[in-house]
């Protein structure tokens, strides 16, 4: 049987004593503190706790759950967001006492813990949580420093050129497009049907009377008038044949 006997919820930004310290503690340089300290400005953070009285058999047991929850508050994309957790000895003494459904990379075993959240969306908040086997005290709870995120990087995302571009010309005889903010209007295949009687014709709507035939191509053939020039060549060349081959 499971109880909730205690919940409670911190939020706020690290200090840049925290920050420096925590970084420090974990080996990071100052490359990273800098990263960290841009970081903070760009999000917020909120860690919660929630204490259960576990009985089974007649014994009693304690698991505390803590989560944090980051939210991007830049107005732009976040990649590559990550958020370091420095938890007290009071509440676990080596980084083998925490365990998490979400991967996470031991930076100090005293501990000092790394989740990686990835990327935020504008107002986006993800969440990461893990647990103690033990009873987190409301003093244990109080010792902790805010998490640091320390990592966060802003995204230009593209924009697209054709958004609110109105390439519509009115006219059922072309197609309407738009290519990086330009607008092109080409006309539709001849013979287009563009209302009741009317087809389309090299970009225009006209009558289907009043449309004019397309001219014929060398590639179409050979014409009636070309065929009778060679009909009569043949037939006056083999009418000289026979009369020669006569005489």
């Amino acid at each position: 049987m499971r109880e909730a006997i205690r919940s409670d919820t911190s939020q706020g930004k690290p200090t840049s004593e925290d920050i420096i310290s925590i970084l420090t503690a974990a080996g990071a340089g100052q490359n990273a503190i800098e990263k960290a300290s841009e970081a903070v400005g760009k999000t917020s953070v909120q860690r919660n706790l929630q204490v259960e009285k576990i009985t089974s058999k007649g014994k009693s047991s304690y698991e505390s759950k803590l989560s944090i929850k980051v939210t991007n508050t830049s107005g732009k994309k976040l990649a590559n967001v990550k958020v370091i957790e420095s938890i007290p000895k009071s509440v676990a003494k080596k980084a083998s006492e925490i365990s998490s459904a979400y991967q996470f990379s031991v930076l100090k075993d005293d501990p000092i813990i790394e989740f990686s959240v990835e990327d935020l969306q504008t107002n986006e908040t993800k969440e990461v949580s893990y647990t103690v086997k033990s009873n987190v005290s409301q003093a244990s709870f109080d010792e902790y420093a805010q998490p640091v995120v320390s990592d966060a990087t802003e995204v230009e995302e593209a924009v697209d050129a054709c958004i609110g571009v109105n390439c519509d010309d009115g006219n059922q005889c072309t197609a309407d497009r738009c290519s990086n903010g330009t607008c092109s209007n080409i006309p539709v295949v001849d013979g287009t049907a563009c209302g009741l009687g009317q087809v389309c014709q090299a970009g225009s709507c006209v009558t289907e009377q009043a449309r004019q035939p397309t001219a014929p191509t060398p590639q179409q053939g050979i014409d009636a008038t070309t065929i009778g020039i060679i009909v009569v060549v043949v037939i006056v060349i083999g009418a000289g044949y026979y009369y020669f081959k006569g005489k």
